[in-house]
């Protein structure tokens, strides 16, 4: 039975202690999942920070290309992932794989979205006039395409 050990500042590390992931459909352990015992989790929490104040400082492409690969990865893995899911959560395989396909595509996506990321942000507060906020993005991109466009 495969163990999925904690993915830690930058490293795959195995715990001391693991539950078991349960298949609903048989009731039977399929895999097991390390736990990060509580005393070591203001360290992971410090090492996030950290890793996150460097991610921060990535350029927009970098970024982009960044989650580029992990869609590649999860598609090159869509078979084991899909099955890992039906196994998990009891549901058919055909949801699953279609699960996976729509994170692939959602990753490659927010992938390209990246390089359009421009810095700019409505405020929670914006009073938008019904519209939402994409909506709001929308419209101001159009006004600043119609220049281009005309």
């Amino acid at each position: 039975m495969r163990t999925y050990s904690l993915y830690l500042n930058g490293e795959f590390v195995q715990s001391k202690t693991a539950v078991d992931v349960i298949n609903p459909a048989s009731g039977e352990a399929f895999a097991r999942a390390a736990i990060l015992d509580r005393s070591a989790v203001p360290k992971a929490i410090a090492d996030a920070h950290a890793a996150f104040l460097d991610w921060r400082k990535e350029t927009v492409k970098k970024r982009g290309e960044f989650l580029t690969k992990i869609a590649s990865e999860v598609e090159r893995r869509s078979e084991e992932i899909a099955r890992s899911i039906t196994l998990e959560n009891g549901k058919p395989l055909a949801q699953s794989v279609t699960e996976t396909t729509m994170a692939v595509d959602h990753l490659r996506w927010f992938a390209e979205e990246a390089r359009r990321g421009y810095g700019r942000i409505i405020p929670i507060g914006l009073k938008t006039n019904g519209m939402s906020r994409s909506n709001c993005r929308l419209a101001s991109w159009a006004r600043s395409a119609r220049g281009i466009f005309h």
